[in-house]
C-alpha cells in the first residue's frame, strides 16, 4: 500500500517520542520507602523525582497512590538538606552541663564582688514599713492601685464648675468680710462694745450704720483694711499658686516670715499688724525657717502643751479648696498649714474640721447628708502619724522650697518680731484704756489711717431689738453636715502628743513665762462636742479675757453661724450681714471669729449672694480678684 511523505514521517516521530518516554519512565526511581533511600540517590535522580512529584501534585490529591503522597511530604518536609538535624550524640547533656557551670561561676562571681558591701537601704525593716506606711496612706490595693477604697477616696463632685468657682470666691470674700467687720470690736467687752454699736447696724461699705470707732488698736488700718487673718489666708494662696497648687510646708514658712517683716508692699505697703503670741513666738525660734514644725512643737512644749489659740484656724479654711474631691489630701494640707505655728491637738481638729466642711459642701449634696461612718483604721493611723509630726518628713510636700524669700540678717528678725511680741503683751485685750501708750503707739496716732468721725450720732438701744439667729434655729442638713464631720474627725484628740517626763535635761527646761491667764486645759471630745454646738452664741462667753483667743470659741461661734437656717432672713446676703454683725457684737476676737464664720458662710452661699453693699467697702478688691481667677485654675485642672 502506497503511503504518502507526510504520513511516513509523522508514524517516524511518533515512534521516536514513544522510545524516549519509555526510556525516561524506565530511568525514574521507585517511589516506595523513599525516605529510607533518599541519601543514595543521585542528584539528577532526586531532581526527577522532585520535578515528577510536583506534576503528580497539580493533579486531584484523591487520585494519587500513599507512596506517592509519603514521597511527596518528604520530599517538601523531611529532615534532609537543611533541614537535617547536626545534634552530636549526648548534645543535651552538653549543653546543660554547660549552663549549670556559667551560672555557678556567676554567682561565686556575684558573692565576691558585694563581698563586705552593706545591703542596699530598701533592704531594711525600716525601709519596708516606711513603704508599707506610704501604701496605707495612698490607699495603694494590688488590683485596682492608688485611692482605691476608703472613706476619704477621692470622689467627683454634683456642683458645675461656675458654682465650685463662686464658692471659692465667697469663701474668701466672706473671710475677707468677716474679718474687716470683725475689727469693729476685736479685744473688746461685750458690754463696751453694746456702749459702742448698741445692736447694730454697723457701717460698712455703703451701709448705712454706727461707723467703727477709731482707737488706740483699730486706728492701725484704714477703713475697709482687712487685718492678719485674712492675710495670712493669702500667704497660703500665694504659696499655692507658686507650687501649682500643692503645699510646701518650708514655702509657706518662709512667706510668714517675710510677710511679718515687710507685710504687704504690693499693697500700699500694708503692715503685718496683729501677729498673735503662739505665731510671734514660734517666728522667733532659730529653726523656724528650716524646720518649722519642730519650731511650733518647741513652743507647745514650752507652754506644758497647752498653748491652743486660733491663729491657724483663721488661716487654713481655703484649704478645702485644692484637692476638695479628695479628702486625704485635703487634711494633709491643712495640718501642714495647721502646724507651721500650731502644734496643740486642739488647734489641728479645728482646722480639719473647717476644712473638710468646705470641701464636703463643694462636692454637693450628695456629700453632705452621708451617714456619720467612722473613719477606717488605716485612715485614722495616716493622720495620726502626720499630728505627731515635729520637723518636716521626707514627703517632698513638705520638705521642697520653691522659692526661698528675700534674704534677712539675724537682727532685723530679731527686731521686728520682738516688736511685735511686746506690742501684743502689753495691749491685747485694752483697747484705748492706755494712758500711756509707747512710743510707736504714738506715733500711729499721728499717722492715724482711720479717722474718728466728728459726728458719730449717740448709741439708741431700741426697745424691740431684731430677731437674733438663736430663735432661728439650725439648717437641718447643714446641721446633719457639721454634725458627721466633728464625729469623725474628733478621734484626733486621742492621739498622744505630749511625751512622758523621763527626766531628761530637755524636759527639765524652764517654761515660757506666761503673758495671758492660762487657757482651758479641758483637751477632751467633751470639751470639743460642747463648742461645737452650744445652746447658744452667748453661751460660748466669747469675750471672756482668760480665753479671748481659744481655739474652740472661734471654732464653736463658726460653726454656730455656719449652721443657721437661712429661710427667715430676707435673703441669704441680708443672713451674711445680720449673722456677721451679731457675732461681731459679742466682741472678743471678733475678727478671727468673723473671718472664719465669713469662711464658712460664704462657701455655703456663694459670693454672688454675699451682701453687694459690704463687698464695695472692702479695699484691693482686683488685687483679690485676681488671686482667686489663679488659685481657680488650679483648682480646677486638679
Amino acid at each position: 500500500m502506497l503511503r504518502s511523505p507526510s504520513l511516513r514521517l509523522y508514524q517516524t516521530v511518533a515512534r521516536s517520542y514513544t522510545r524516549r518516554s519509555a526510556s525516561t519512565a524506565s530511568s525514574v526511581p521507585s517511589l516506595t520507602n523513599l525516605e529510607t533511600r533518599w541519601k543514595t540517590l543521585s542528584s539528577e535522580e532526586q531532581s526527577t523525582l522532585t520535578k515528577q512529584l510536583e506534576d503528580l501534585q497539580k493533579k486531584d490529591w484523591h487520585e494519587l497512590s500513599l507512596d506517592q503522597k509519603r514521597a511527596a511530604y518528604y520530599i517538601a518536609f523531611g529532615p534532609h538538606g537543611p533541614r537535617e538535624p547536626r545534634d552530636e550524640p549526648n548534645q543535651g547533656l552538653k549543653v546543660l552541663a554547660g549552663v549549670t557551670i556559667t551560672l555557678m561561676v556567676s554567682a561565686l562571681l556575684f558573692k565576691l564582688s558585694h563581698y563586705g558591701v552593706p545591703y542596699p537601704r530598701s533592704f531594711d525593716k525600716e525601709w519596708q514599713e516606711a513603704t508599707n506606711e506610704l501604701m496605707r496612706e495612698q490607699k495603694a490595693n494590688p488590683i485596682t492601685g492608688i485611692s482605691s477604697e476608703g472613706n476619704m477616696d477621692a470622689t467627683s463632685s454634683t456642683l458645675s464648675e461656675e458654682q465650685v468657682y463662686d464658692k471659692l470666691k465667697g469663701c474668701l470674700y466672706g473671710a475677707a468680710l468677716g474679718d474687716a467687720v470683725g475689727l469693729a470690736t476685736e479685744f473688746l467687752s461685750k458690754e463696751k462694745a453694746r456702749e459702742l454699736y448698741g445692736v447694730g447696724p454697723i457701717a460698712f461699705g455703703t451701709d448705712q450704720g454706727y461707723e467703727i470707732v477709731c482707737d488706740t488698736h483699730r486706728s492701725r488700718w484704714e477703713s475697709g483694711d482687712w487685718t492678719d487673718d485674712t492675710d495670712q489666708q493669702l500667704l497660703i494662696i500665694q504659696s499655692l499658686l507658686s507650687t501649682n497648687g500643692v503645699f510646701y510646708t518650708r514655702d509657706f514658712a518662709k512667706r510668714l516670715f517675710q510677710w511679718a517683716e515687710q507685710g504687704f508692699p504690693e499693697l500700699e505697703n500694708k503692715p503685718p499688724c496683729g501677729i498673735g503670741l503662739t505665731v510671734a513666738s514660734v517666728l522667733r525660734h532659730d529653726l523656724f525657717k528650716s524646720t518649722p514644725h519642730r519650731a511650733a512643737w518647741d513652743v507647745w512644749e514650752s507652754y506644758d502643751c497647752n498653748l491652743a489659740a486660733n491663729g491657724a484656724l483663721m488661716r487654713t479654711a481655703i484649704l478645702g479648696f485644692p484637692n476638695y474631691k479628695d479628702e486625704t489630701k485635703v487634711v494633709k494640707q491643712t495640718l501642714q498649714a495647721t502646724k507651721v505655728t500650731h502644734t496643740d491637738p486642739r488647734c489641728c481638729v479645728s482646722s480639719v474640721i473647717v476644712t473638710v466642711l468646705i470641701s464636703r459642701l463643694l462636692r454637693g449634696d450628695d456629700h453632705t447628708s452621708q451617714d456619720d461612718v467612722e473613719l477606717d483604721q488605716s485612715t485614722k493611723e495616716m493622720i495620726s502619724k502626720w499630728m505627731k509630726s515635729g520637723k518636716p518628713t521626707n514627703n517632698p510636700e513638705e520638705n521642697i522650697d520653691l522659692e526661698d524669700p528675700p534674704p534677712e540678717t539675724e537682727t532685723s528678725k530679731k527686731n521686728i518680731i520682738n516688736k511685735t511680741f511686746n506690742r501684743i503683751s502689753k495691749f491685747i485685750g485694752k483697747g484705748s484704756s492706755s494712758d500711756n501708750p509707747p512710743e510707736w503707739i504714738k506715733i500711729a496716732l499721728k499717722k492715724r489711717r482711720r479717722q474718728s468721725s466728728t459726728t458719730r450720732p449717740d448709741v439708741l438701744i431700741p426697745d424691740n431689738p431684731p430677731a437674733s439667729m438663736d430663735t432661728f434655729g439650725a439648717d437641718p442638713k447643714v446641721f446633719s453636715l457639721t454634725q458627721n464631720v466633728v464625729n469623725q474627725y474628733k478621734f484626733m484628740l486621742e492621739v498622744q502628743m505630749r511625751a512622758e517626763s523621763d527626766g531628761s535635761a530637755d524636759n527639765k527646761r524652764p517654761r515660757a513665762n506666761r503673758i495671758f491667764t492660762k487657757l482651758e486645759a479641758n483637751t477632751g471630745v467633751e470639751a470639743l462636742l460642747s463648742h461645737c454646738f452650744p445652746e447658744s452664741l452667748s453661751t460660748l462667753k466669747l469675750d471672756e479675757q482668760s480665753s479671748i483667743g481659744y481655739v474652740y470659741k472661734c471654732l464653736g461661734s463658726a460653726l454656730y453661724c455656719f449652721t443657721r437656717n437661712l429661710n427667715d432672713y430676707s435673703s441669704e446676703g441680708d443672713a451674711f450681714k445680720r449673722i456677721i454683725t451679731e457675732l461681731t457684737l459679742e466682741a472678743g476676737d471678733a475678727d478671727t471669729n468673723g473671718a472664719v464664720a465669713g469662711a464658712l458662710l460664704g462657701a455655703r452661699i456663694g459670693y454672688n449672694k454675699l451682701p453687694k453693699e459690704w463687698i464695695s467697702g472692702l479695699r484691693f478688691t482686683d488685687w483679690l480678684d485676681d488671686k482667686i481667677d489663679r488659685l481657680y485654675a488650679i483648682v480646677t485642672a486638679g
